[in-house]
């Protein structure tokens, strides 16, 4: 599973346990190139790598490390998009109704609809002008 890091993670293994990800770029920034790179779960979005050149603009990530920083987003994406197909097809309709606000929700709560189409009884759409 793919783990998203901000400047603010910290690394929980290696050389720079228990450092966060800004600061380890400020010590070493190779580091953090080697890891997009060979590290399969590790990734940092568009903007987090906008934040670390900004800290740093000398420094500048291989193109292996960000072809594969693509890849690993592109990843992400299609297995997340799949993920939510299937839990989103095999939900019963049980489960469908009750992501969705919907007027048996409503009914449960003894609310009914009111002449204006709204639940328990406002005052919108009333009329009258003098607001």
């Amino acid at each position: 599973m793919i783990k998203w890091y901000d400047l603010d993670s910290e690394f929980t293994s290696g050389k720079y346990e228990g450092l966060t990800l800004k600061e380890v770029f400020e010590k070493d920034p190779a580091y953090i190139d080697f890891n997009l790179k060979e590290t399969e779960d590790f990734v940092i979005d568009e903007f987090v790598l906008e934040e670390l050149s900004d800290l740093n603009p000398k420094f500048k990530f291989s193109q292996e490390a960000l072809d594969k920083r693509e890849a690993k987003e592109f990843q992400f994406d299609q297995e997340s998009a799949e993920d939510f197909e299937q839990e989103s097809y095999y939900m019963t309709q049980e489960e469908l109704d009750d992501d969705e606000l919907g007027v048996d929700e409503y009914d449960e709560f003894g609310l009914e609809d009111d002449e204006y189409g709204d639940y328990g009884g406002s005052d919108y759409g009333s009329g009258d002008d003098d607001y």
